[in-house]
């Protein structure tokens, strides 16, 4: 029996067995591997594929535990497959013909000595999603093969440069956090435990299922993934994980988002199906030459897309997948009705049944009893050019009513399946006259000085949304009609007691509800559904609330309530900006709404509670 090999380098627990041999050979021949495994008959091939003889020759040169080594290398066990540790893998999880290097990892093994026996390959640089160093917090650097020597990653050979020149490397090199599906893979190869969803299926399926979930949310739809580099990667890794890590809740709201981007870009999306809105996840999943099997990702896309898209998808595909009938969603009701999904959307932010702007809107998130309703009434709007008409009122005072919003519209214009027109739902109309027409008190002669509303607001010098804004919340005493009248200029008021009321209740001393929303910012509706809760005296302190009444609102009230809470759409700059992923990455932080959303239609949060940099 030949004489073990003295003196021996111990394997460290973060490199790779071709790594240790490599340091092995430069220890006792001087960087020549091949020579080094010619000496004890051990084939090149063999080390390459990690069989289980090199690793047992390897084991009886050297002494150490087969087990121990064996922990450290990936094996062959397939045609493009490989176990490492408690993994099989396939081959394309790995960087292939590329080495990944850390420069400053380099520099510390050569401060320890002779780099050809003390410069290691760490075991996760050969793992193409890994593309930061976690030790130093810097993008890893990629080199190609050169010659066929290289497959064995020798870094002593691949990475000529020392000292100076590393530190310059180094230098160059952006610095980063590694993403949370690095960390993923990393604990996951310790044996760790993660996500139920992504632990469920290979490696390499719930890494490429991640990112490419993320390019696709991250990156224009007609991006080639050849120019992506390793920091757009990096991004696309970190934003697909924030979902797939919630497994198939999480990816749920990621097609979602998805859809809603598409929407955005077209309003044909139903014609175009769901290779135009999934794109490059669409063609990842379908169309791989190699027909590797993407994992449950695709059956979430195609069951998405069977119960979301206009799309024969489901029933012409050898795969098919039954439609599951779950609660309904917008596109649903869109199809029952004949309503055009972006014109329904628009009519049921109106009418406050979904949030305005909000980006997902899901199945179940919103009242479909009150939806169908609000069908009903816009199939019975009222044009804006016929409103005039049906209330009795002049062309400048219907535009003043709408501008302030006194009277919500459905802008509408064409869709591709109906034409529609700007108006006003009936039922709207109707409740806002008689809300007007509440306390009016009929008499045979209208008294002399009282006007009509826009007689009043002339005379008054009092706007007509603040006056309409004090009758229906009874600040009026004096409002008459004429007997056997309706409508909105039957209603007359005394333009004095309106001037008197007005003067009374200024900024500085008392605002309607109007311009207390306008004073912080908030839509009109949401500020009434806070008050209606009860929440203003926590919002508001020191501030009195009486139904329908005047709100007495000192400045110091308003300061508090500016300086101690910030809405979403504020965060978003008024929806300049992603307003699902800010709320996606507040939820990531541990920062909730103070109040829930679904109770009051706006999303609301205590500044103290977000982090300086998600303000920033």
């Amino acid at each position: 029996m030949r004489q073990r090999l003295k003196p021996i380098l111990p394997i460290h627990t973060d490199e790779t067995l071709m790594s240790w041999v490599t340091r092995l050979a430069g220890l006792h021949t001087g960087d020549m591997l091949v020579p080094f495994l010619n000496d004890y008959q051990i084939v090149l091939a063999d080390l390459v594929q990690g069989k289980d003889s090199v690793v047992q020759q390897l084991s009886d040169i050297t002494g150490m535990d087969p087990s121990r080594l064996r922990w450290q290398a990936p094996q062959q066990i397939g045609i493009r497959r490989y176990r490492l540790r408690n993994e099989e893998v396939a081959v394309e999880i790995f960087r292939g013909t590329r080495t990944g290097f850390c420069p400053a990892c380099l520099l510390e093994d050569d401060e320890r000595g002779d780099p050809s026996s003390h410069r290691r390959g760490r075991l996760l640089w050969i793992f193409d999603p890994v593309r930061t160093c976690r030790k130093h917090s810097i993008e890893l650097i990629d080199r190609k093969q050169e010659t066929w020597l290289d497959r064995t990653r020798q870094m002593n050979l691949i990475v000529p440069e020392r000292g100076a020149a590393l530190e310059q490397l180094i230098r160059q090199q952006t610095h980063r956090t590694p993403s949370d599906l690095q960390g993923y893979i990393e604990a996951r190869l310790q044996g760790a435990r993660g996500p139920e969803w992504l632990d469920n299926q290979e490696l390499e399926q719930a890494v490429r299922a991640t990112e490419m979930l993320g390019v696709v949310l991250e990156y224009p739809p007609e991006i080639a993934l050849g120019s992506l580099t390793s920091a757009d990667w990096d991004v696309a890794a970190q934003t697909g994980f924030q979902f797939t890590s919630r497994g198939e809740t999480g990816i749920q709201e990621a097609f979602f988002e998805i859809l809603e981007n598409a929407l955005r870009r077209s309003e044909k999306v139903y014609g175009y199906g769901p290779q135009f809105v999934f794109r490059q996840l669409y063609h990842w999943a379908e169309f791989k030459k190699n027909k590797k099997d993407p994992g449950p990702i695709k059956t979430l896309l195609r069951q998405f897309s069977v119960e979301h898209m206009r799309t024969d998808f489901g029933r012409n595909s050898k795969r098919a997948i039954p439609k599951v009938r779950g609660p309904k969603g917008i596109q649903d009701l869109s199809r029952e009705h004949g309503v055009h999904y972006l014109t329904l959307r628009k009519i049921l932010a109106a009418q406050g049944i979904i949030p305005e702007g909000s980006s997902v809107v899901r199945p179940g998130s919103f009242d479909v009893k009150a939806a169908e309703e609000a069908i009903r009434s816009w199939k019975d709007v009222i044009p804006r050019n016929r409103l005039p008409q049906y209330m009795d009122a002049t062309r400048g005072q219907v535009s003043i009513l709408i501008e302030t919003g006194l009277l919500p519209t459905i802008d509408v214009g064409k869709s591709v399946e109906v034409k529609m027109v700007r108006g006003v739902a009936k039922s709207v109309v109707d409740r806002f006259l008689e809300d007007l027409h509440r306390n009016a008190v009929e008499v045979d002669e209208i008294p002399e000085g009282m006007k009509d509303i826009p007689g009043t607001a002339q005379k008054s010098r009092v706007t007509t949304d603040v006056i309409v804004e004090m009758v229906r919340q009874r600040e009026v005493e004096r409002i008459v009609k004429k007997r056997g009248q309706q409508g909105y200029l039957a209603l007359h008021l005394d333009p004095v007691e309106v001037s008197r009321i007005h003067e009374y209740r200024r900024p500085e001393t008392c605002l309607t509800r109007i311009e207390l929303a306008e004073e912080i910012g908030m839509y009109r509706g949401a500020l009434g559904r806070l008050l209606a809760a009860g929440w203003g005296p926590e919002l508001f302190p020191g501030v009195s609330f009486s139904p329908g009444g005047p709100v007495h609102v000192t400045p110091d009230a308003i300061k508090h309530f500016v300086e101690t809470y910030v809405t979403l759409n504020a965060l978003s700059s008024g929806g300049k900006f992603n307003r699902g992923r800010i709320k996606r990455r507040l939820l990531d932080r541990g920062v909730a709404p103070m109040i829930d959303p679904a109770l009051v239609k706006v999303t609301l949060y205590r500044r103290a509670d977000i982090p300086p940099d998600l303000l920033d």
